[in-house]
């Protein structure tokens, strides 16, 4: 069952028509999602060469660019949060929509991108085709499900998570490539370290930014 901090399953409130928990669930809920799709997906951008250096020991040619590619692709476990709602209030319907949009579009994108561009060009398909499906899912859930604001959309699912993302990330990534560390161990590292740093320099800037509250993390404490 889907819980809020409260304790009580969305389906239930559902049933008594508790509109105004069901929305701050899955606000509650959009959040979080977004806080941790960006700040994953931000490191993993940022670090994706040492990832491969202690993952196979060797450097993986176009692996940052396919990464930054994947973006689109990527982001869209931002939107999970919303899915799950609909999930557990029993509306599948948009959920099957926006999959078959997805699969529509890679029959249409992956044989014009993929011949001439390879690797790069199944990353960017990737990325067009789950953003547009995406797109869609959204609008239908905000038409059918919860009315979440535009401002809410914008604020909190991409303009925040993305800033304070850069804020953890970018500077500190930058700053561990001058030091010049070869070596799978010194890799190694490079990346954990790099992790516990971002994570924690990206749990005070969300939580400065209003993004993370002390009240989201009931929702793991109940499971």
């Amino acid at each position: 069952e889907d819980w809020d901090a409260s304790g009580g399953p969305l389906s239930a409130f559902e049933a008594r028509q508790d509109t105004r928990r069901i929305e701050l669930m899955t606000y509650r809920m959009f959040r979080v999602y977004a806080a941790g799709g960006f700040f994953l997906f931000m490191f993993l951008c940022f670090y994706v060469d040492e990832i491969f250096k202690v993952w196979l020991n060797q450097e993986i040619p176009f692996a940052v660019q396919i990464t930054w590619l994947l973006a689109g692709w990527g982001l869209t476990a931002i939107w999970e949060g919303l899915r799950a709602v609909a999930a557990a209030l029993g509306r599948p319907k948009i959920e099957l929509q926006s999959t078959l949009l997805a699969l529509l579009g890679m029959m249409v994108l992956y044989p014009v991108l993929i011949r001439p561009f390879g690797p790069r060009g199944l990353a960017a398909s990737l990325s067009i085709v789950f953003l547009f499906s995406n797109v869609i899912f959204v609008c239908r859930f905000r038409r059918t499900v919860v009315p979440l604001s535009g401002s809410t959309l914008l604020g909190d699912g991409f303009v925040k998570p993305l800033l304070c993302a850069a804020v953890a990330v970018v500077p500190l990534s930058l700053l561990l490539a001058r030091l010049g560390v070869t070596g799978r161990a010194g890799t190694a590292a490079i990346l954990f370290g790099g992790f516990a740093a971002s994570l924690h320099i990206y749990i005070a800037a969300a939580r400065l930014a209003g993004l993370i509250r002390s009240e989201d993390l009931d929702i793991f404490k109940r499971r």
